[in-house]
This record gives structure tokens, C-alpha cells and sequence, in this order.
């Protein structure tokens, strides 16, 4: 068994054991073949809890980075395997890994606003699949989202997603649909005053700066795939933005 790992997180600690499984899966610390320690041994070794371990192990599962097998156990899996995963504008707390509640999501299947046709260049009358989240970190942050896909590229979206979906909802939706997978991400942050609408939904005061993010993720021949407008009140947290993209053989972008 290895030695225990000195580890300094920040943010959700599950999405940080993630990152740092991963990368170990990439630079052949877990080779691709070996059966992993036990959920219990790997949480000592990363020094985490056993429900936190649980947690990554499953995203690295649903992305074919390792592959549970009956009788064997955890196995890291061939990299032909591993799925393209985007993360644009996670938001990170330093809080010792705070509770995450998503308050509500509500889909619907619409026509396309003004504002959604043009940025995700549709006739007017286009159909769009719309998903609206409100979401809560208590003493970090608290947003409100819509995500809106057009139906001509998700004709199959469920008409009710799980309440528990937590942060990273696109990449939730896109392992169900791989094509056409996302290429590139553009995300426009804007800091903006809140009306009295948007106020009650923050539960901030009017008037109160918060932050708004549009983002617009593109197929490789740069369609328009999704178009989503966060906004967003930090009280504890700062708002990273990655994009990465994994190639079948491992590689990264």
C-alpha cells in the first residue's frame, strides 16, 4: 500500500480527491490493469472520508478512467475507455468542504428566447430544452442558472433531472448524450446589480452587485451546443474557470 498523502484542500473535497486520482491514473501511479486498494485503504491513503472517497471514485467511473468488475474489484481501465469531461466556472470555497444544496430545477421544453436564438445562432422559433437550477453553499455562495440546449441537439433530455445534481450538471447531462461532444467553452462574467426579482432569488438586497456568467459551449466544427446565464452571490468562494477536454488516448488539451 502506498504511504499516506499530505494533502492541503480547498473547495468541495471530493472534486479535489478527483483531480488528484486522476492525475495519478495519468501519470501511472494506479497503471492501467491494477485492482485499486479498498474505498476504506484509498481514503487513508488520500486521508479523506470513506463517503468523500465514494464520491470521486464515481466520477472517475462514469468518465471510464477505472471500471469496477464483480469479483475483482476497482480496476484501472484501459484509456480508450476515458470520456471527455468539461468543467467551465467551478465555483471554489475555502471552506473545509461545504455543504451543497441544490434548492430546485425545474426543465421545460420552450421556444427560444431573443436572447438564447442569437447566441445559439437558432431560428426564432426554435425549440429548446430549458433547465433552471437554484443552488446553495451556505456561507459561500449562492446562484441561480438556466442552461438552455436546442432540441435539434438533445431531442431525448429527460422531462425531470434528480434534485441532488450537484456541481458540474453539464457534464451530469452530456455522458448520456457523447455526440456531439463539447469542444470549446466561451464564458463572458460581468458584474451587474440585481434587480428585485433576482434580489429575493439571492436573497440579497437590491441593488447589491452579484455576478453574471454567460457561457456558450461549442461543438469541434463550432456549433452552439448549450447556452446557460449564471447568476451568482459569492460570500466565501472565488470562481475558477477550466476547460479540458480528454482525448480516447489520454491526452489533454
Amino acid at each position: 500500500m502506498l504511504p499516506a498523502k499530505s494533502q492541503k484542500f480547498v473547495g468541495p473535497i471530493y472534486l479535489q480527491v478527483y483531480d488528484i486520482l486522476k492525475s495519478d491514473l495519468l501519470n501511472d501511479t494506479w497503471p492501467v490493469g491494477r485492482i485499486l486498494p479498498s474505498e476504506v485503504d484509498l481514503a487513508k491513503i488520500y486521508g479523506v472520508s470513506v463517503g468523500t472517497m465514494r464520491k470521486s471514485l464515481g466520477l472517475l467511473v462514469e468518465e471510464g478512467y477505472i471500471v469496477r468488475q464483480r469479483g475483482r474489484g476497482t480496476v484501472v481501465a484501459d484509456r480508450s475507455n476515458r470520456k471527455t469531461r468539461t468543467l467551465a466556472g467551478k465555483l471554489v470555497s475555502e471552506l473545509h468542504e461545504p455543504p451543497l444544496s441544490p434548492l430546485s430545477i425545474e426543465t421545460e421544453t420552450r421556444p427560444a428566447t431573443p436572447e438564447e436564438a442569437k447566441a445559439l445562432e437558432l431560428d426564432p422559433s426554435s425549440k429548446v430544452h430549458a433547465i433552471v437550477r437554484s443552488v446553495l453553499c451556505r456561507g459561500a455562495y449562492r446562484y441561480v442558472e438556466t442552461l438552455v440546449i436546442p432540441r435539434s441537439v438533445m431531442p431525448n433530455l429527460p422531462a425531470r433531472l434528480p434534485d441532488n445534481l450537484e456541481e458540474d450538471v453539464t457534464s451530469v447531462i452530456w455522458s448520456h448524450y457523447p455526440q456531439p461532444p463539447v469542444n470549446s467553452v466561451e464564458e463572458r462574467i460581468l458584474p451587474t446589480k440585481a434587480n428585485a426579482e433576482l434580489a429575493r432569488e439571492l436573497e440579497v438586497v437590491q441593488g447589491e452587485t452579484v455576478l453574471r456568467v454567460a457561457r456558450i459551449a461549442y461543438s469541434s466544427d463550432r456549433q452552439p451546443l448549450e447556452y446557460s446565464i449564471r447568476y451568482m452571490h459569492l460570500v466565501d468562494a472565488e470562481y475558477a474557470v477550466q476547460f479540458e477536454k480528454c482525448r480516447a488516448n489520454g491526452s489533454g488539451n
